[in-house]
């Protein structure tokens, strides 16, 4: 099937329908999508306003575990993935630990994006954080004013929501 599409028509084969873009959305890329950065990605995105929008890969894993980019030492250790192509240097988290974590923003109930790195490495450390409430990124993908919804036109993203997607299970 996928031999008989040109990109930007497999999500109009299917007749699936996109959602409304937002945050705690998730976009699925447009499986023929060139862009190597996005190839079968799954994004959740943390926020999307008339500036722009931010999310992170979660599909993607590097191979690595924070151990390998930060001189820790922790009771377990937690894999390291892929959140997009800005500031790929960059660590970033989505966590379950609300206001456990000071300065962190709210995406919907329950999840929570960013906040005191300090914090986070402190509860790693005492082994009072999980894999399954915490989630780091090498980077973000991010897009300027208008650029996501240019890209919707051209039909390189599904937007759904999230439901029961659990964020912090391996993809």
């Amino acid at each position: 099937m996928l031999d008989d599409l040109k990109h930007n028509d497999f999500f109009d084969q299917l007749q699936i329908e996109n959602e409304e873009l937002g945050k705690a959305k998730l976009l699925f890329s447009e499986p023929l999508l060139p862009d190597p950065n996005f190839s079968r990605s799954l994004i959740y995105l943390v926020d999307h306003n008339p500036e722009g929008a931010v999310g992170f890969i979660l599909n993607k894993p590097t191979g690595l575990k924070i151990t390998d980019v930060l001189e820790l030492e922790l009771v377990q250790d937690f894999p390291l993935f892929m959140g997009g192509p800005v500031e790929s240097y960059g660590l970033f988290f989505l966590h379950k630990l609300g206001n456990k974590i000071p300065g962190s923003i709210e995406v919907e109930p329950n999840i929570f994006w960013g906040g005191d790195f300090d914090e986070v490495k402190d509860l790693m450390k005492l082994g009072m954080i999980g894999t399954d409430e915490i989630k780091f990124f090498s980077g973000y993908s991010g897009w300027g004013p208008e650029q996501l919804e240019a890209e919707m036109e051209e039909k390189s993203w599904l937007v759904k929501s999230r439901g029961k997607v659990n964020l912090f299970g391996d993809f």
